[in-house]
């Protein structure tokens, strides 16, 4: 006679649930190729900008530069990361140019900050003078790429900027203001400054004090903050209700990137944290 032994384990999982999680992480994991390859994530994020004339791209590697300096019949590229001979990229992309008998320009920008007045002025005298067709790129194509298409569309094909920021500064092309928001920013700064004044005259004539004046500013902060001799932790317990009231009526003025203030108690300076946009009261560092 034969006894049956009870099974104890506790139930697991149903091959219908694991095969409705495999087809999930399936579909998750194509729908982020897919999106990947629809901004140019995979594919060089090759663009145009105006047919026959002007490109965009990422940074390619020497077989795709080369074969699209063939197929576009490109005269001129233009790097907007700069680039010197200790770039190994950069090395291999002069001598692809150098051997296809093609122009290789510098404009030295980067996606996380204002771009400077000169490199700005530059770029456009190479818009002017460059032979066409011509290729700009950055390393991912979207950023730095995307402030270039948007001043040719608007400076040299005539657009409306904001028809022209739609086209050349969009999520399609991979760009993404929470990351690189200093190329909207800039010209966000044109349309509150401009006030109806040509974009290219405002660039040569007023950008460059709004955005020396903009570094002076943030020189002084930072100085002031590496002359502060103690942290918040060595504040004297009767300053902080003090402190608070301070910064919550904004008598706080000193900050660096909206989130160090350099404060004052008994004639001794200290350095504390928070956010000086919302008016909160200091959070201890």
């Amino acid at each position: 006679m034969t006894f049956a032994v009870p099974d104890n384990r506790p139930p697991g999982p149903s091959r219908k649930l694991l095969r409705a999680l495999l087809a999930l992480t399936i579909l998750l994991l194509l729908s982020t190729i897919l999106f990947l390859r629809y901004i140019g994530f995979l594919t060089g994020n090759l663009r145009t900008v105006i047919p026959g004339r002007v490109y965009r791209s990422a940074q390619l590697d020497a077989l795709d530069l080369r074969r699209l300096i063939r197929e576009k019949s490109l005269r001129t590229v233009i790097s907007l990361r700069g680039g010197d001979e200790s770039d190994a990229w950069f090395r291999r992309e002069e001598a692809t140019c150098r051997e296809a008998g093609v122009a290789l320009q510098r404009v030295r920008l980067r996606a996380t900050a204002l771009p400077p007045p000169e490199e700005l002025q530059t770029l456009l005298q190479l818009f002017d003078h460059s032979e066409y067709p011509v290729l700009f790129h950055c390393q991912a194509g979207a950023d730095r790429s995307g402030l270039a298409a948007t001043l040719y569309l608007a400076l040299y094909a005539g657009l409306p900027l904001d028809s022209a920021q739609s086209r050349g500064l969009t999520w399609r092309y991979g760009h993404f203001p929470f990351w690189a928001r200093e190329m909207d920013d800039f010209f966000a700064l044109y349309r509150q400054d401009g006030a109806g004044q040509d974009l290219r005259v405002w660039i040569e004539q007023r950008y460059p004090q709004l955005y020396q004046a903009r570094k002076s500013r943030r020189g002084k902060l930072d100085k002031r903050a590496t002359l502060v001799p103690a942290v918040l932790d060595q504040l004297p317990d009767p300053c902080i209700p003090s402190i608070a009231a301070r910064w919550a009526d904004g008598a706080i003025k000193h900050s660096i990137s909206g989130r160090v203030a350099v404060i004052e108690c008994g004639n001794v300076p200290y350095r504390a944290w928070g956010a000086p946009s919302n008016r909160r009261p200091l959070g201890l560092c």
